[in-house]
């Protein structure tokens, strides 16, 4: 989901930020793939992996995921960039930042909300994504939601209602220690004042 998140968070700059020729193109190809059902994606990238010799490979498993989870880790960065205000930047910069400065000290913890967001719901349709995943994946390579619906497929097994409630416990646990550790409303908001 990085990986996801590492192009859309400067394709989400790009599109809230500049003008330029073909804008509302490149935001509706990338929008696009929300609508095109899973199976027909996973039919698309079998026979393209097929051809490309990526067919049942690690790499053609995650970049599956990428294109599959990219509009959707660009609908919650691009949702919070464009909600930034421009004029801090400008501030920045006429107080002597340099450009590099003022992305790293100024845009990106403005923009740590809306990664945190995107990384969440790209994770969960990464883990969620299983109908595109059985026709890329293969024995080596198969992902633990496709392993689970394999399970039951075949036979009624407690491991499954195990790895479920595994999960379950541990998204808790990483919710108590975000919170913790920095504050859901902090992370997932942004700075709430009082």
């Amino acid at each position: 989901m990085g990986i996801a998140l590492a192009f859309a968070a400067p394709a989400a700059i790009a599109i809230a930020r500049y003008r330029f020729a073909g804008r509302d193109a490149l935001r509706a190809l990338f929008m696009s793939l929300l609508m095109i059902p899973p199976i027909l994606l996973g039919i698309a990238f079998l026979r393209f992996f097929s051809l490309t010799g990526l067919s049942g490979t690690m790499t053609g498993l995650v970049i599956a995921h990428v294109v599959v989870v990219f509009p959707f880790a660009l609908c919650m960065v691009l949702a919070r960039v464009a909600g930034m205000d421009k004029r801090i930047e400008d501030a920045a910069v006429s107080l002597g930042a340099s450009r590099p400065i003022v992305y790293r000290r100024i845009i990106l913890p403005l923009m740590v909300p809306g990664l945190a967001s995107s990384f969440a719901l790209s994770f969960i349709q990464s883990f969620d994504e299983v109908t595109m995943t059985v026709f890329v994946a293969s024995p080596a390579t198969t992902t633990l939601p496709v392993r689970m619906f394999n399970d039951i497929q075949d036979s009624i097994d407690s491991v499954v209602c195990a790895i479920s409630a595994s999960l379950i416990l541990g998204m808790i646990l990483l919710m108590l220690v975000l919170d913790r550790l920095h504050g859901l409303e902090r992370l997932f908001v942004g700075d709430v004042r009082n």
